[in-house]
């Protein structure tokens, strides 16, 4: 914890209980964890042990980190980025048969941050495949996100969501976010779901088979959504709604 210029590349990772690599109470500077491999315990220990629904690639918090060209699988997610990290980059990873929750989760508070050509497959009953969560108690605004060229299918829950979690009388809404050229099949949920933002753009995504909406919206200002192709959803192909 606070460390500073760290690379971890070309490693191989098996059978462990928390995080591949962890940086999670003190913020961290420059960290890089790139080109490895990470294979968890699997379904038949992270399915029955809830103690270890936290097993994944990585947990990184702080400023300036890169978590690139990893395969992460077999583990409960993917990789978790810290409330209120800055200048962060999850880019060209595979995340697959993740077994109880979501491929990259972004915490509150987070500036800076891109997602890009990221493949995410077969995430937990409730597991999203990419999501950025910001609540109003904790974490400060999240500001300039990109989300970018991803694709993921079969997930438990959404396919990329974006969203605070506790909207209240007077939300903390996120300023800034980009969601563009990403393909989502077969989501179990919506397609992409967007709650409280200000200056949003979700444009040129292709989103198939979804068991709710393709696209929605709730309390979101500023908001532009064009150039999406979508089909075959349980329920409306875009559905917006105000605070």
């Amino acid at each position: 914890n606070g460390a500073t210029d760290v690379v971890v590349d070309g490693n191989i990772f098996e059978n462990f209980h928390y995080a591949a690599l962890g940086s999670m109470t003190i913020a961290a500077r420059r960290i890089s964890f790139t080109n490895n491999r990470v294979k968890g315990p699997g379904a038949s220990v992270l399915g029955v042990d809830v103690n270890r629904r936290n097993c994944m690639g990585a947990v990184l918090l702080g400023e300036n980190i890169l978590f690139s060209n990893n395969e992460v699988y077999d583990t409960s997610s993917g990789v978790i980025i810290g409330e209120s990290t800055k200048n962060a980059i999850v880019a060209n990873n595979l995340l697959h048969d993740l077994i109880n929750e979501h491929g990259v989760y972004v915490d509150s508070g987070v500036v800076n941050v891109a997602l890009i050509g990221n493949t995410v497959r077969n995430t937990g009953p409730s597991g999203d495949g990419l999501k950025i969560q910001h609540y109003t108690a904790q974490g400060g605004t999240p500001q300039n996100c990109v989300i970018v060229g991803n694709t993921t299918e079969n997930t438990g829950g959404a396919g990329i969501s974006v969203l605070n979690s506790i909207p209240g009388a007077s939300p903390t809404r996120g300023a800034g976010i980009t969601i563009t050229g990403n393909q989502i099949r077969y989501a179990g949920g919506v397609g992409i779901s967007a709650r409280y933002w200000n200056d949003i753009n979700i444009s040129s995504n292709s989103i198939s088979v979804t068991g709710l909406e393709g696209i929605a919206i709730n309390g979101c200002n500023d908001g532009q959504i064009s150039n999406n192709h979508i089909s075959n959803t349980q329920r409306n192909g875009i559905y917006t709604g105000t605070v």
